[in-house]
């Protein structure tokens, strides 16, 4: 089972529908996967159909120490292709989730093959932290507005955690257009590479408004495939653990070298 936290620099990114459409593309490929509103925020929309549970009803079962399948599925509603857990009924009370809410979460759902977290933009709060620590895959979204950008430095110099740098930055509404950040530019601030973007959508409001995805939008579609194919590749972990092979292995190339160079000039002498 592969977990996915999608993160927004700042509110406003998108952070929602791009990790809604990362579900809904998952699901359409008939792989199982529960997309989770824990942002902490109120606020849950898919289809246009209201949701009557909410994360809020695991609340006592989190803090009592664990949760079951069974617990899970008493608060999973089905929409459409996804099963869904929505979002908490009062964002003032979501301070209060355990700092493991997704660790409980993600080892109760493992009759899912994936499991993709809305997991907010505020890394101080319990239920972004939770997710953050919890998955195995992070997304982080940003897009050209300057604050975006310059936040995403901030976490990317501030947290020292190797999720961070193996993360998938994307970079989300992007537009061509010389009054905008480039590429290039948008990566300069953020100080890491950007994975891929997704190009704007001029539908994305009126989605929004009837709770749907921006699947409908090609261009927007076949971004989300680009990102959900990186996704069923290498694992963050396992790239972590690559690098850290080559490292070991360069260190052990220039050892090699150098022990090379000292048996040369022992020759020599």
């Amino acid at each position: 089972m592969n977990s996915i936290a999608v993160l927004g620099s700042t509110g406003g990114v998108g952070a929602t529908m791009v990790s809604l459409s990362i579900a809904e593309e998952i699901s359409k490929r008939d792989e199982s996967c529960l997309h989770i509103y824990g942002s902490g925020k109120i606020g849950s929309y898919y289809k246009d159909v209201p949701f009557f549970k909410s994360i809020d009803d695991l609340k006592g079962k989190l803090e009592s120490g664990r949760i079951t399948s069974a617990d899970l599925g008493s608060v999973i509603e089905k929409r459409d292709v996804l099963d869904c857990i929505a979002a908490t009924r009062s964002s003032f009370k979501a301070v209060d989730f355990p700092i493991d809410t997704f660790e409980k979460i993600i080892s109760a759902g493992n009759d899912y093959k994936h499991i993709v977290i809305d997991a907010g933009s505020d890394l101080t709060s319990s239920l972004s932290i939770s997710a953050f620590n919890a998955c195995d895959d992070i997304i982080f979204i940003v897009d050209q507005r300057p604050s975006t950008l310059a936040r995403f430095n901030e976490i990317y110099n501030s947290l020292p955690n190797i999720k961070v740098k193996h993360a998938l930055v994307i970079l989300n509404n992007y537009e061509k257009d010389k009054g905008q950040y480039s590429l290039s530019e948008a990566e300069n601030i953020c100080g890491a590479p950007i994975s891929q973007s997704i190009p704007y959508s001029v539908y994305g409001r009126q989605s929004e408004y009837y709770g749907d995805t921006l699947r409908h939008d090609v261009r927007y579609r076949k971004a989300i495939e680009k990102i959900v194919n990186r996704l069923k590749g290498t694992s963050f972990v396992e790239k972590a653990s690559r690098d850290t092979i080559k490292y070991k292995y360069s260190l052990l190339k220039d050892k090699i070298i150098l022990i090379k160079d000292e048996v040369k000039g022992a020759i020599g002498r």
